[in-house]
């Protein structure tokens, strides 16, 4: 009986400090309760797709990441392609939801106007930035 008293109270030592660490992050905070105090409330990965129209003054995207650090960098393992990618959907085309150039056709090489390299070098300053 005093086995199974002291492997609770050094478990208790061990998970109530991971506990702590857990329920500093938020990427379960919607759902309350004591799931923040599980490592799932660490967050995983998220890709961010977003579509943009740049007609106007004000327009923009906003770049945020809920959990880890943003990267321009960073690679598929499966492809081995790089995971950052930007271009111009033409106002023609059947779907505006690709995240990827190579997802659609660019008959009209629309995507060849911007300046990837500036884009790049603008994006360069966030990586490892939350």
């Amino acid at each position: 009986m005093v086995e199974l008293i002291w492997m609770c109270l050094v478990i208790c030592l061990v998970a109530f400090p991971l506990m702590g660490i857990f329920s500093k992050y938020d990427a379960l905070s919607a759902s309350g309760g004591l799931s923040v105090y599980s490592l799932g409330n660490m967050g995983g990965s998220n890709a961010f797709c977003t579509q943009a129209n740049f007609v106007g003054e004000k327009s923009g995207l906003v770049m945020q990441c809920n959990t880890g650090t943003l990267s321009t960098t960073a690679i598929a393992d499966n492809t081995g392609a790089p995971l950052l990618d930007f271009g111009i959907i033409q106002a023609s085309s059947d779907s505006f939801n690709y995240c990827a150039n190579s997802a659609f056709t660019d008959p009209m090489n629309c995507s060849s106007y911007i300046n990837t390299a500036k884009i790049t070098a603008a994006l360069e300053a966030c990586n490892g930035k939350t």
